[in-house]
C-alpha cells in the first residue's frame, strides 16, 4: 500500500458508534455544534480541563480514563486521528472512541487518558524524534519504527513532532504519539 497517497489509505474498519459518538450527537443537540458549544458540554457533564494547545482544549472524563480534546480546524490532528483508527491494532498511537468533524470545522476528539513521559524514556522518545525527523533508526525497536513510518509517509502535511508529543500508556509501559503533524 502507498501510504504516501491519501486517496489510498484503507478506509476505516466497520465499527460501532461507540457510548462517545452518541454523547457527542446528544450535546450536539442540547448544546449546539460550534467549538464553544461542545467545550460547555463536556465541562457541564463532569469533565475537567487538563490542557490545552495552540488550537485546542484538553478534558479528562469524571471517570479518568478519557479525554476530549475539542479544538478549531486542525487538518494535521484530524490526519492523526483518522491514522490512529486505522492504525488500531498499533500500540505508539492512541486509542481513538470518537473523533468527529462540527459543522463549524471544529474537532471533538475522545481517546484514551495518557501520562505524562517518565523522563528514564526519554532516550527512547528522542530516538523517535530523530527517525521521523532524519530517518535515522539506530537502536529504535520495529514496532516503533513502523508508526514512526506512518507518520514519515505523510508528506503532504507538515510534522510538528516534539517531546510533549509522545506520552506514556502507564498500563503497558508503551511510548505514544498523540500529534505529530502541524
Amino acid at each position: 500500500m502507498d501510504l504516501e497517497n491519501r486517496s489510498q489509505m484503507p478506509d476505516l474498519p466497520e465499527r460501532e458508534e461507540s457510548p462517545f459518538d452518541e454523547m457527542v450527537h446528544r450535546f450536539e443537540g442540547q448544546y449546539g455544534r460550534t467549538r464553544e458549544d461542545m467545550v460547555r458540554a463536556f465541562g457541564e457533564a463532569g469533565w475537567q480541563k487538563c490542557g490545552h494547545g495552540k488550537n485546542g482544549r484538553v478534558a479528562a472524563s469524571p471517570c479518568g480514563r478519557y479525554v476530549v480534546r475539542v479544538s478549531g480546524p486542525d487538518n494535521g490532528f484530524d490526519r492523526h486521528a483518522e491514522l490512529c483508527q486505522t492504525h488500531a491494532d498499533n500500540k505508539h498511537f492512541p486509542k481513538v472512541h470518537a473523533h468527529r468533524t462540527l459543522p463549524d470545522g471544529s474537532l471533538v476528539t475522545v481517546m484514551e487518558k495518557l501520562d505524562v513521559l517518565p523522563r528514564e524514556l526519554h532516550p527512547q522518545r528522542d530516538k523517535l524524534m530523530t527517525y521521523v525527523v532524519f530517518g535515522e533508526a539506530h537502536g529504535l525497536p520495529r514496532d516503533l519504527r513502523d508508526a514512526a513510518d506512518v507518520i514519515r509517509a505523510q508528506k503532504d502535511i507538515p510534522r510538528d513532532l516534539h517531546g510533549g508529543d509522545v506520552m506514556f500508556r502507564t498500563s503497558d509501559r508503551t511510548l505514544v504519539i498523540v500529534d505529530p503533524y502541524r
